[in-house]
């Protein structure tokens, strides 16, 4: 130890590195290893963190052109030798990067700003927060990701934050003969050369995988980082990156499904519970096959909370509000300067929403609780075929029937969950059963029953529930089946917009079933088989949110130009009430900010006996902290409050108001008139004009 601790600080790596060793190596290992680091040599025996380690460094200035890394299988005690010129070329582009893309479509780009990830039209640095957010001293932008408090920003930290990183949304799901250049410019693996890119061995396989050495990463610190990804030895693998650091391994932070012959992208994100002087971002394969990994284009962009949060309020700023003017003229049409100005917000055009169940039915308190609140439901549990149809030929739909008579009576719009459900559990006992032509015709059966008597009622439909996870009617009735859903209820109901539905998509990247390239693959599969599949539901079942890696997912999905919504979203019951609140903030604002989020539905319903994970309330209709979060998002956050004001000498009164339907009341004198108006996206300013 006294050895260790009288090295000079260049030594820190090895220092880090001998600390963590199992069983702690002699003076004579440590001192061989530090001989090693001075005559800058490859190989490096790494800590128990990493059992078994190669390292092959890089003095670089752009990642574009370093050298690609493998994780190709060694005996236990042989080291990968480094890539010989002729090798890495074969395996890699050392073509120089220009500012334009190879298949001549770039990334958006503000000619404002010269960043990519926006165009002119939306630029914060030219648009900004609307006048309204703007006080004297400070702004207040809401709560931080990881805090239920607001954060008040002096305006020096604004002017350092619109000055700060714009989050950049580009993502790719075809896999390119080349890859882009990285996203930010590479980040701080740009900016921080010389920067060690090694090879490491994993002690149960023997695998090389290519990982990234970082240094001093910080906790709270949001970290997006992107990289495009080839192999070779097999057609395709899932490549899953993850993060160790002294004391933590994050196991799953991004992922990509990488082709043979080409680069995909993959991208993902993490936020460290504790501060880590050494960590280790690796890309390793999840599948257990002998391949090896080349990686190009890498960045990793830190934010922090004020950044991150600022960058969430830009979005809403600008995807869920817009600008208004009202003008007030006469009889004659001159302008009258100094007209009194009332607005009000009469509804949102943002959907939110929750389950309801069979137990709002007659529960005056909880339908007026219920309506004060959400604009569109989802049956939790009504419209499945064990409860529609317990047994053959029984059809019941006096619950949904009802369930839809109060929604209609309350202007609330529903989506239909669910025509099939792919899990056997959830599937009735009596089709369980079945099998060929008898399995087919019950198939049949209840598609036409549903469809025809609620016909164009619900917005969209969940056809075949959790298909990546399960395949019950595949499994009896051929690969085809999920196919024949969908077309029938196409021809069904055309004007519904139907959705595939999982979990497990945005809530992690661990699950292999359900990647977000999974997902991708089968809409995409669906779609060649002539589908109409109009929408990509994501569940939203939470116990601790990476929000990052969310975001990602949710970028990658977005390539498909198709409705995203959040379906069924929840925290956790394993976590306490204030956590789970805390929780939920994060995801909701995760959600409303990202501009490609449609909607979001809250799997909430409310049940004597308890709610599926978690409650807004308790029996007595009492917000829990939850339901606290969800009233501040909708009676404060994310609703126009009271806007009051005067017309000024060009009789013109402006304001930022979010999407949805106004009431406008203009006074003078003793004259008043009142007009309605509606709100919906676009990035032109809004004219209304009021004569009194």
């Amino acid at each position: 130890m006294e050895f260790l601790q009288g090295l000079h600080d260049r030594f820190e790596a090895i220092r880090s590195q001998v600390l963590l060793m199992d069983p702690f190596p002699s003076v004579a290992k440590i001192y061989s290893l530090v001989r090693q680091e001075e005559k800058q040599q490859e190989i490096h025996a790494l800590s128990n963190l990493i059992p078994e380690a190669a390292a092959l460094n890089f003095q670089r200035t752009n990642f574009r052109h370093s050298q690609p890394h493998t994780n190709g299988k060694s005996g236990k005690d042989q080291v990968p030798n480094q890539f010989s010129n002729n090798v890495a070329n074969q395996f890699s582009s050392s073509n120089p990067h220009g500012s334009t893309h190879r298949n001549g479509k770039p990334r958006p780009y503000c000619d404002h700003c010269k960043t990519v990830g926006h165009y002119k039209a939306t630029c914060y640095k030219i648009h900004g927060y609307p006048p309204k957010n703007f006080h004297a001293h400070a702004v207040t932008a809401g709560p931080a990701p990881n805090s239920a408090a607001p954060l008040t920003f002096t305006m020096d930290q604004y002017s350092k934050l619109l000055n700060g990183p714009l989050y950049d949304f580009t993502a790719y799901t075809e896999c390119k003969e080349q890859p882009e250049d990285p996203l930010y410019n590479g980040g701080i693996l740009n900016n921080e050369a010389p920067e060690n890119l090694i090879s490491i061995a994993d002690s149960s396989t023997g695998f090389y995988s290519p990982a990234f050495v970082l240094h001093n990463l910080t906790q709270g610190t949001i970290y997006c980082f992107s990289v495009w990804v080839k192999i070779q030895g097999a057609n395709s693998a899932h490549i899953q990156a993850s993060l160790k650091t002294e004391d933590t391994t994050y196991n799953c932070i991004g992922t990509v499904l990488a082709n043979h012959g080409c680069w995909s992208f993959l991208k993902g994100g993490f936020t460290l519970d504790s501060p880590a002087k050494l960590s280790f971002l690796l890309f390793e394969n999840s599948d257990d096959k002998d391949i090896d990994i080349a990686i190009d284009s890498a960045s990793l962009q830190p934010f922090t909370d004020q950044e991150w949060r600022f960058n969430q309020q830009y979005i809403i700023n600008t995807e869920r509000k817009r600008a208004v003017t009202i003008h007030a003229a006469d009889g004659n049409g001159d302008r009258i300067q100094g007209a009194s100005i009332a607005i009000e917000q009469v509804s949102k055009d943002f959907p939110f929403g929750s389950a309801i169940s069979k137990t709002i039915l007659g529960n005056s308190l909880y339908q007026k609780w219920f309506v004060e609140r959400f604009n569109v439901a989802v049956f939790e549990n009504e419209l499945k075929w064990y409860a529609t149809e317990p047994e053959p030929g029984k059809l019941n739909y006096t619950l949904p029937d009802k369930m839809f008579e109060f929604l209609r009576a309350n202007q609330i719009i529903a989506r239909g969950h669910n025509i099939f459900w792919e899990n056997p559990k959830y599937t009735p006992a009596w089709v369980r059963n079945l099998s060929g032509p008898e399995l087919q015709a019950a198939v049949n059966s209840r598609i036409q029953s549903l469809m025809s008597k609620y016909k164009e009622e619900f917005i969209h439909w969940d056809v075949s529930n959790e298909m990546l996870h399960f395949d019950f009617y595949e499994q009896r009735l051929g690969p085809n089946a999920t196919l024949h859903f969908y077309e029938t209820a196409h021809t069904s109901d055309p004007l519904a917009t139907l959705f595939m539905n999982e979990f497990n998509v945005v809530e992690t990247c661990s699950d292999v079933n359900s990647t977000v390239d999974s997902y991708i693959s089968r809409i995409q599969e669906l779609k060649r088989g002539g589908v109409s599949m109009d929408g990509i539901g994501l569940e939203g079942h939470f116990t601790v949110p990476n929000l990052p890696l969310m975001r990602a997912v949710l970028d990658k999905l977005a390539t498909l130009g198709l409705p995203i919504w959040l379906t069924e979203v929840d925290i956790s019951s394993t976590l306490d009430k204030k956590t789970q609140a805390v929780y939920l903030d994060q995801v909701l604002r995760e959600g409303f900010s990202h501009p490609s989020v449609n909607g979001i539905l809250l799997w909430t319903a409310l049940d004597p006996n308890g709610c599926y994970q978690m409650c807004l309330t308790d029996n007595n209709l009492q917000n829990l902290p939850a339901g606290n979060v969800v009233d501040n998002k909708l009676f404060k956050e994310w609703q126009t409050g009271e806007v009051n004001g005067h017309t000024d000498d060009h009789g013109s009164y402006s304001f930022y108001g979010f999407l949805g339907e106004y009431r406008v009341t203009v006074k003078y004198g003793n004259k008043t008139s009142t007009s309605t108006f509606s709100l919906c996206r676009s990035e032109e300013t809004k004219h209304v004009s009021i004569r009194l």
